[in-house]
């Protein structure tokens, strides 16, 4: 027979789990916020503390540094532009060169369009300079970009 008290640590670990989940959701938003209004080179962590009331301390409990936040929001980025090229392009078949140049032409569409309304963080996908090695979901999420064109 199973007792309350021996599920209680695992309801507290979802919960825990929840509230970092929602605090690193929150944290992205705040720091898309800022990069849109303010640019990259104003992206302070106090603020972004401050922005989602917590301990300029707690917010290294959430992310481990600066560069992983931004690791996260240019994910988020590519992610969101390669759903709009998927979008776009995906009713259009790539059987025949013709067909293939008219998707070439959607994506390239895509991403113009896509970089004039996220500039800010367009422009910060191109500029961040991290200073660990790229880890390998980061790369992956940019490599995922290149089926809206490399499928057969």
């Amino acid at each position: 027979m199973e007792h309350a008290q021996d599920k209680a640590p695992h309801k507290a670990s979802e919960r825990t789990q929840g509230r970092r989940q929602a605090q690193l959701e929150a944290l992205i938003a705040a720091a898309e916020k800022r990069i849109c209004d303010h640019g990259l080179l104003s992206l302070k962590a106090r603020d972004l503390a401050a922005d989602i009331g917590v301990a300029l301390g707690g917010l290294y409990n959430i992310v481990d540094d600066m560069d992983a936040l931004l690791l996260l929001v240019s994910s988020r980025t590519l992610n969101r532009l390669g759903d709009q090229a998927a979008e776009r392009t995906s009713h259009l078949p790539m059987k025949t060169r013709d067909e293939a140049i008219e998707r070439l032409v959607a994506v390239a569409h895509t991403y113009l369009d896509f970089a004039r309304k996220n500039l800010p963080l367009w422009r910060m996908v191109f500029e961040l300079r991290v200073d660990s090695p790229l880890p390998d979901w980061a790369a992956q999420d940019q490599l995922r970009l290149f089926r809206h064109i490399a499928e057969p």
